[in-house]
């Protein structure tokens, strides 16, 4: 039986004291992101400095656990639970009081916020997804 590749991830600072985890895909992404920013020459190391000096390789075990830096955890005030959240790209590693506060004051701002992701996304008709010509026989082409 071929010997399987470790499973790696990269974790790093993520905002509001949660932790980013990244796949090495995502991550490599997100790094030539970083370098064509549009940002003056201290901001981009200022940003660089903050994203790659916390960064970690990390490898993801047979369980699918990863052990969390010492660095990180303490800037996520982590101790014994956690919370996990799944994002597009990335998970992000929280403490459950952090999430918890972090939460309740985005909801206020909720309703604004989503408006612009969710108005229009329901088609005209709850039949169908498509308008259909009840004349149109099948196989034709308009």
């Amino acid at each position: 039986m071929p010997e399987q590749q470790p499973r790696m991830a990269v974790m790093t600072r993520g905002n509001d004291n949660c932790i980013y985890l990244f796949t090495p895909q995502a991550w490599d992404y997100y790094m030539d992101r970083l370098l064509d920013l549009d940002l003056p020459d201290a901001e981009r190391l200022s940003l660089m400095r903050e994203v790659l000096a916390p960064a970690a390789n990390c490898m993801i075990d047979n369980q699918w656990r990863v052990k969390l830096p010492e660095e990180l955890a303490g800037y996520a005030q982590l101790d014994r639970k956690l919370e996990i959240v799944g994002q597009i790209d990335r998970l992000e590693i929280w403490n459950p009081e952090l999430r918890r506060q972090y939460r309740d004051k985005v909801n206020a701002d909720y309703n604004k916020i989503s408006i612009p992701l969710f108005v229009g996304m329901m088609p005209k008709s709850s039949h169908s997804k498509r308008n259909v010509d009840p004349e149109q026989k099948e196989g034709d082409a308009k």
